[in-house]
């Protein structure tokens, strides 16, 4: 993902954007597995805008199927498993179905790395609920978000 090449006293320090958005797209569709409650997982910053420099670091936004009550405690599961997949600087964002103004707009030049239709984050909730009947859903297709 990133590179460091030398040539006498000088070292060019690059970032391939393309292998790091593979590879997060892989880790972050493993973290849906583990974590059920992670609706969403999306790459922000300058990443994401095409702006990054070789010694950047990866912004992730993940949403949840709910409000994070106390977010930097809340983030800590969820920052070490990208952190122990990844080798590369690393910030977690948390947010829950409706972000705060100041998230949504991260979310426009975001890029979508891996998430849950609608549909199956409320067919989820109604067998948190004891009840086994699916959510009726909003017929979204998987991958697609806000």
């Amino acid at each position: 993902m990133r590179r460091i090449r030398s040539s006498g006293s000088v070292s060019v320090i690059s970032l391939d954007r393309d292998e790091v958005i593979r590879r997060l797209r892989e880790v972050a569709g493993q973290a849906l597995a583990v974590f059920p409650e992670l609706r969403e997982v999306r790459l922000i910053g300058s990443l994401a805008e095409g702006t990054h420099t070789g010694t950047s670091d990866v912004d992730l936004l993940l949403l949840l199927d709910r409000a994070p009550e106390r977010p930097l405690e809340e983030m800590r599961p969820y920052f070490y498993f990208f952190s122990e997949r990844l080798n590369i600087g690393l910030d977690i964002l948390l947010a829950g179905p409706t972000p705060p103004d100041r998230v949504r707009e991260s979310l426009r030049q975001s890029v979508f790395l891996a998430g849950r239709s609608r549909w199956q984050v409320a067919g989820r909730r109604e067998q948190v609920a004891g009840r086994t009947e699916q959510g009726a859903g909003s017929g979204e297709a998987e991958g697609e978000g806000i």
